[in-house]
């Protein structure tokens, strides 16, 4: 049974815990084989990760650029607006006073719920 998956290592596979390391991923290595891979990154995952990313980026930028059927819903709607700080500002303000708000009568919900528990 093969202890290091580096393709190239030339090191001997007997498990020498002083020498071995097993990473989160899963995947083991020699110290000195682990030094020669992208900046101590296990290839085998970070390959597979980045061609992941690289289609759903792919698929994503395709999906955005095909142009939409009679009865579908854009994404995202174009805003007529210039996007000011200032407009942001207000919004994230609006989005937290109505947050508030739902909490505020979530809060009231509930504790009405406990006041009428023991009438239950």
């Amino acid at each position: 049974d093969k202890f290091c998956d580096a393709n190239n290592c030339l090191l001997s596979n007997s498990i020498d815990l002083s020498n071995g390391i097993v990473l989160l991923c899963g995947h083991s290595f020699h110290k000195e084989c682990l030094s020669t891979l992208y900046d101590d990154k296990c290839n085998f995952c970070f390959d597979y990760l980045s061609s992941g990313i690289e289609k759903n980026i792919k698929s994503l930028d395709q999906r955005l650029s095909t142009s939409l059927k009679e009865n579908e819903i854009p994404l995202f709607e174009k805003e007529n607006n210039n996007d000011d700080e200032n407009d942001e500002e207000e919004n994230i303000e609006n989005i937290l006073e109505r947050t508030e708000c739902d909490v505020e009568n979530q809060y009231d919900i509930m504790y009405q719920q406990w006041l009428n528990y023991n009438d239950i």
